[in-house]
């Protein structure tokens, strides 16, 4: 009998593209139930939309007391004391399932209550490090980092497996809560596509995901402007903040070597982007999440046949090292990768090109499907 697998997200699920593969991994071998803001929306998937949505953890409470709570780290009572917990835990409890995955630890005590329930296991897919969620600010610092922590130290030794996205947070989690953590990379399917042929004279640069200001994407238009004229950069940015994105338009204005272009679905990324050389990932190190990023973009890239050329964030430059599919600035700056980037030739890109073609065919879903399935498999049979 194949075990059913209730999946905790409190996302749009038909949006976050990590759940969405996890979700993919497991219907294989198990009947899969997703409960979160919206449907799954695929047809084997039995998906039940939350009635309300509880109050994210980056939220401001509007009631004092809600907020003492938050600052005084009384996990439960902050977390239970939003009323719309009621009603989703009704429609849970009507669900009979064998696994329950959170994704985030901020779904947690929610999937250890409802676990509890039918004596089921608990996975949680941290995705990143909880305590660093956020854009980095005052609040962040003094309030939800503290309270994040001691919702994990709480809840963390609860659960059967837990994985992320990167070896570095997975290492954090060891180190500071003493649990063991797997790690689930943010890879897409092979796509087995070659790489395009390099046009001497001309190395196209090409960055896609969303128009925010704490993404600081301005740094691209600098990095552009400092490059000599073999450079070109398309933009395919998701409008995630008009102000922003309009800011960016206008930094376009004048220099036809950069163009803003509408943004792909997600499944449609891959393919789109083969047609550049090197895709471009600059992200200053805000936070620790930041600092230890492992995004879907920089997979995207190498199962697009790209070179990658990043800032020396340590697991991306890790990854890009391994494989020798790409260049790594010697800092956080424009100005050491407009130095990185120059030295190219159309041979080196072809080589690294070809390497990214190459390492796509071992940092892929697939092999994360295998850790996934094998996590749930063992905790059902650890629950029998």
């Amino acid at each position: 009998m194949r075990p059913r697998v209730l999946v905790v997200v409190f996302t749009a699920v038909h949006d976050d593209s990590r759940v969405l593969r996890q979700i993919a991994f497991l219907r294989p071998t198990c009947d899969v139930i997703s409960v979160g803001l919206g449907s799954a929306q695929l047809a084997d998937v039995e998906s039940w939309v939350l009635p309300c949505a509880p109050r994210s953890p980056g939220a401001v409470h509007r009631r004092v007391c809600d907020l003492w709570r938050v600052i005084s780290k009384q996990v439960d009572a902050a977390y239970w004391s939003d009323p719309a917990w009621t009603g989703c835990l009704a429609m849970v409890r009507a669900l009979h399932y064998d696994v329950v995955i959170a994704n985030d630890v901020y779904a947690l005590p929610f999937a250890v209550r409802v676990a509890h329930d039918c004596s089921a296991p608990v996975i949680l897919d941290a995705h990143e490090y909880a305590p660093s969620q956020g854009v980095p600010s005052l609040v962040e610092r003094l309030v939800w980092s503290p309270y994040n922590s001691a919702l994990s130290r709480k809840y963390l030794p609860q659960v059967d497996a837990m994985v992320t996205v990167s070896e570095s947070i997975a290492n954090l989690y060891t180190s500071r809560f003493g649990v063991n953590c797997g790690v689930v990379t943010n890879a897409p399917y092979r796509s087995h596509l070659s790489p395009c042929a390099v046009v001497r004279r001309s190395i196209r640069l090409v960055h896609h995901g969303v128009a925010a200001p704490g993404r600081q994407l301005e740094h691209l238009f600098d990095l552009i402007h400092r490059l000599d004229d073999r450079f070109t950069l398309d933009l395919y940015l998701v409008n995630n903040d008009n102000a922003y994105y309009n800011r960016l338009q206008t930094m376009c204005v004048g220099n036809n070597r950069v163009r803003m272009l509408a943004p792909v679905p997600v499944n449609e990324i891959v393919r789109t982007v083969n047609q550049y050389d090197v895709g471009v990932f600059l992200h200053p190190p805000l936070s620790i999440n930041h600092r230890y990023c492992m995004p879907n973009k920089i997979y995207e890239y190498m199962h697009a046949c790209l070179a990658v050329a990043t800032w020396p964030s340590p697991d991306i430059a890790r990854l890009v090292t391994k494989h020798r599919c790409g260049i790594v600035s010697a800092g956080f700056n424009v100005r050491s990768m407009v130095e990185a980037l120059a030295t190219l030739t159309p041979e080196a890109v072809r080589a690294l090109k070809s390497a990214a073609a190459a390492a796509a065919h071992m940092e892929c879903a697939e092999r994360n499907a295998e850790v996934l399935s094998s996590l749930v498999l063992q905790a059902v049979s650890g629950a029998r």
